[in-house]
């Protein structure tokens, strides 16, 4: 056991036993398409895709304080007015108990503070295209405990490199509403750059998908607008919707946007409460489904998103898809094992080395914590050497990445050194090397 974690029995989880790390220490969470980063006190980013051309969260490089924004739920204490944060940060108080478990495709952190234990447990669903938090509150008190619920995210919708040089006219554009009778807020970007080289030029046209952002309890307030929900002269640390207790109801169809939504509990001495908060992104239909009426930018995103909101608020579904995911692993894991004197390296090569190797092959080192994904895009070179760790366990799968990176070829046999998978085209640079690894 190292001064700030160790290893869980089984070796399948890493448990960090103090929120101020050296580092933050990340886990990378992704179905394929749906990716996120989530750090040991909740800092990170989500994305669809292409870090660069379709970003849902933002995330700021070379920040201070470091690790934000991130995916926070806090508590507020309605007695004393008292709030914190149930992954440490942004909020860093002194806890009672602090764990992080970073497994394979999930992370969970559990804390106690004045008397509340909580747990909050990230993960993306094998299927859709959406994160889960799911969310155990207990009592430990002996009296009554009236608590208020935010939920928080620092939105980028599209273009994170146009979202961070150019935010006075990228935030023109951003819509942010609430629809009550779907107990779900809704965002999405009106302009949208997917060229992947400098122009003035202008495209004219949407980001192509809407997020969620929803909860099993009753939402009793929200806000889209960051401004209006942070504060002046404030951050992520001390929110004035959550000093005062109450979100502004905020819609925004221009400004700075957010994702907050606020929920009220009690809870009974020694009662715990479970919910669920899901945040995902659908498409933008170019048309209404067969027999719809009403508004083509209402109606589309409402058809596809509700389902979804529907199925996974419900806390009973959460567990079953965390339970799913975790046997996914587990059968991913044991195609291929080894058996050596040394445990250590047994379980680099049997567990982690693997989970690297897949979690590298979706990500393609497109994105992660400290590279940000803005610019280059998919790396060819790095995607033909990704796909050597996961081909004895995934042939069809890496099969499908060969024809992707066989489109970006020309036929004098060079390639792009970098392409785009959503926007498309990509750099041709010349490199000699890069084509010599192409698997064929």
């Amino acid at each position: 056991m190292s001064k700030y974690g160790y290893f869980s029995k089984d070796g399948m989880e890493y448990i960090v036993t103090r929120p101020d790390t050296p580092a933050p220490w990340v886990n990378y969470l992704t179905n394929k398409n749906y990716h996120a980063m989530i750090t040991n006190v909740g800092g990170g980013y989500s994305f669809y895709q292409s870090p660069k051309d379709s970003r849902i969260t933002r995330w700021r490089y070379n920040g201070l304080p470091w690790d934000r924004p991130g995916k926070y739920v806090y508590l507020r204490d309605a007695e004393d007015g008292d709030y914190w944060s149930l992954s440490w940060q942004p909020t860093p108080k002194k806890l009672d108990l602090y764990e992080c478990h970073h497994g394979l495709g999930y992370t969970s952190i559990t804390e106690e503070y004045k008397g509340i234990r909580s747990n909050i447990t990230y993960f993306i669903p094998l299927q859709d295209d959406l994160e889960l938090w799911r969310v155990s509150l207990t009592n430990k008190t002996d009296k009554v405990r009236k608590l208020s619920v935010f939920s928080y995210v620092e939105l980028c919708l599209g273009h994170a490199l146009v979202d961070l040089i150019n935010q006075p006219n990228d935030q023109h554009f951003n819509d942010v509403h609430f629809i009550k009778d779907d107990n779900t807020l809704y965002a999405t970007k009106r302009y949208w750059v997917t060229y992947s080289g400098v122009t003035v030029k202008q495209p004219n046209k949407p980001w192509n998908k809407w997020v969620f952002l929803s909860n099993t309890l009753p939402i009793s307030g929200f806000d889209g607008s960051k401004n209006k929900y942070i504060g002046k002269w404030r951050s992520e640390q001390n929110p004035i919707a959550i000093e005062e207790g109450n979100c502004r109801n905020t819609e925004i169809t221009s400004g700075d946007a957010v994702g907050a939504i606020q929920n009220e509990i009690t809870l009974n001495p020694g009662q715990t409460i479970d919910f669920v908060v899901v945040m995902g992104v659908v498409d933008k239909l170019e048309e209404l489904p067969t027999g719809a009426k009403g508004d083509l930018s209402e109606k589309s995103y409402r058809t596809l998103s509700l389902p979804l909101v529907k199925k996974y608020t419900d806390v009973k579904t959460a567990d079953a898809e965390l339970a799913k995911l975790k046997a996914w692993w587990k059968d991913y894991l044991q195609r291929a094992q080894v058996e050596t004197p040394d445990p250590e390296f047994n379980l680099m090569m049997n567990v982690w080395n693997q989970y690297q190797n897949k979690t590298t092959f979706n990500f393609s080192r497109n994105a992660s914590y400290h590279h940000g994904g803005l610019m280059f895009g998919r790396g060819y070179r790095d995607s033909c050497q990704d796909m050597l760790g996961p081909v004895m366990y995934e042939p069809d799968v890496v099969r499908e990445r060969i024809l992707e990176m066989g489109r970006h070829q020309f036929k004098n046999g060079s390639v792009m050194h970098c392409y785009f998978p959503i926007s498309g085209g990509g750099e041709r640079t010349g490199h000699s090397d890069t084509p010599l690894w192409f698997p064929v």
